[in-house]
């Protein structure tokens, strides 16, 4: 039953315009999320990511651009939607679903979500957490929006992949506030690796020009995806 179930959650998400899906045990992992949704049962996230466009992406230089702001905004949209798809698709086979947006601070203080995607998306295999904090994935590298559909449903998990960043430093020197720290990618704690405050401060920048904010030149240069 499990592997039906996997391969027909797999093909309803990518019917409905995902690049790649995984499923992270959750129950077992330690994924970041808000108190609201803890100890509720769920066991599984499937995890989504929809590709950028590499043409779009590829307008970043050492500042975000209005075009993508704008497909920045579109993709999250684009992703919602498939969460509640996707959640409703479980709902309708008898099992508990609840989808997280793929873009909603809830802390302005550690820039954090309802959940992170991005350790959903890490313990279900589809990449690995780079220098950048950024998910990086084999096929496109961190060029991916991400959303989660928590879930009961016993969907066969995924296992985390080692790093691939090795001695890579362009994220590292291409940040415009040299936020991206240099440090080992063993440690867990996202404030070793991040300046948090000096990257948040430098999203808001851009938001009276852009209406979003939005950076993307972390992402534009590594090499990863290319």
């Amino acid at each position: 039953m499990s592997g039906n179930l996997d391969r027909m959650v797999i093909d309803r998400a990518a019917k409905w315009g995902a690049s790649l899906v995984g499923f992270a045990d959750v129950e077992h992992n330690e994924v970041e999320m808000v108190v609201e949704l803890k100890n509720q049962g769920w066991k599984r996230a499937v995890v989504m990511a929809q590709q950028l466009s590499r043409g779009i992406v590829d307008t970043i230089t050492d500042r975000p651009t209005a075009l993508y702001a704008g497909h920045y905004a579109l993709v999250n949209q684009k992703l919602d939607i498939l969460a509640l798809e996707v959640a409703s698709f479980l709902q309708d086979l008898g099992w508990r679903a609840l989808p997280v947006p793929a873009s909603a601070v809830v802390s302005e203080e550690t820039l954090s979500s309802y959940l992170s995607h991005r350790a959903a998306a890490a313990a279900a295999g589809l990449g690995w957490i780079g220098k950048n904090q950024l998910l990086i994935t084999a096929e496109y590298g961190p060029r991916v929006r991400l959303v989660t559909v928590l879930t009961d449903a016993p969907l066969k998990a995924g296992s985390p992949i080692k790093e691939r960043c090795g001695k890579c430093t362009r994220c590292i020197d291409a940040c415009p506030v040299k936020a991206i720290k240099d440090t080992d990618l063993a440690l867990r704690d996202r404030e070793a690796h991040l300046n948090v405050h000096e990257c948040n401060q430098h999203l808001w920048d851009w938001q009276g020009e852009l209406g979003y904010r939005v950076c993307g030149v972390c992402m534009r240069v590594c090499p990863h995806g290319q």
